[in-house]
């Protein structure tokens, strides 16, 4: 998810003019997970990866095309 979250920010840099639906939601999680990883519970992590994880995806992919 840090992964994702630092690709994000470099994507929005180069082509900031294509939407990404949760951008900001998205990038504000990777830096909680890269500053304040001790504070996170599982549960959430795993309800966002459960959640988003998938139309994200998809989102990227119907880019991609």
């Amino acid at each position: 998810m840090a992964i994702i979250g630092e690709a994000l920010i470099h994507f929005r840099r180069i082509e900031p003019s294509i939407e990404i639906e949760n951008a900001k939601q998205i990038t504000s999680f990777r830096n909680r997970l890269i500053h304040a990883y001790n504070n996170l519970d599982n549960s959430i992590i795993y309800a966002i990866l459960n959640r988003h994880l998938k139309p994200l995806q998809k989102e990227v992919e119907k880019l991609m095309d």
